[in-house]
């Protein structure tokens, strides 16, 4: 016998976490750390077209603000437009020559590009920063497949 059947009233569909974040910025403005924080839940539910607009914003208040490029990055290799993402990659990675992460991710869109000699030279880079490191997929902390980090105070 299997498990008891939940009552349709128990299910409820989930909510996306982003009303209070467009209601803080049409309350308070136009903020770094709004903008970030909303592109990084919707980022999370798939809504990558949405995640890369926020994250543009985000770079127009900062244009030095590497997690916005970096998770710029990772939204448009998501939805295939993999030279922005390289773009965005090798900004982090002239920004951060030491970000592990950056180059992981710069050589998993190239894969996905058929660049395969590049990508292993990534990944080699990758390991070479951070011998210990294990996929931002998989790693502590992981991002549950989409690579996203959020920015320091931003949960």
């Amino acid at each position: 016998m299997g498990p008891p059947a939940l009552a349709p009233q128990t299910l409820r569909p989930r909510r996306p976490p982003t009303p209070p974040y467009t209601a803080a910025l049409a309350r308070c403005g136009s903020t770094v750390r709004l903008h970030n924080n909303r592109a990084y839940c919707l980022a999370k539910l798939g809504s990558y077209q949405e995640a890369i607009a926020d994250y543009s914003a985000v770079l127009e208040l900062d244009p030095a603000n590497v997690h916005a490029f970096h998770n710029r990055g990772i939204s448009y290799d998501k939805l295939g437009m993999f030279e922005r993402a390289i773009d965005d990659f090798n900004t982090v990675i002239e920004m951060e020559p030491a970000n592990s992460v950056a180059y992981f991710n710069r050589g998993s869109t190239f894969d996905s590009m058929g660049a395969h000699d590049q990508a292993v030279a990534d990944f080699g880079r990758a390991l070479e920063l951070d011998p210990g490191a294990r996929t931002p997929d998989h790693g502590p902390g992981g991002g549950g497949g989409d690579g996203q980090e959020p920015a320091g105070g931003a949960r």
